[in-house]
């Protein structure tokens, strides 16, 4: 959890930017929509991540299966050139 550096701005106080307006019909709006395009992007990394995650455990169990298969091969060749 994050502390705030500076106090909460009212939503109808006046804009800090100096531009005369209420904080609501100037820099929220601006701030709200910064926050939501960050919101995506790390929702989208995240998504991304476990994306990669289960691209890797699926690569890991597709090389375990492949040995697996080559040891019973293996086995089965030994056994018919000993009978």
């Amino acid at each position: 959890m994050q502390l705030r550096k500076e106090p909460k701005i009212s939503r109808n106080a006046s804009c800090p930017c100096g531009s005369g307006k209420k904080y609501k019909k100037c820099c929220l709006i601006k701030q709200e929509e910064y926050a939501a395009k960050q919101l995506e992007a790390r929702r989208m990394l995240e998504n991304d991540k476990e994306t990669a995650d289960k691209g890797k455990i699926e690569k890991e169990e597709v090389v375990q299966d492949s040995t697996e298969k080559a040891r019973i091969t293996e086995g089965e060749g030994d056994q018919t050139s000993g009978a």
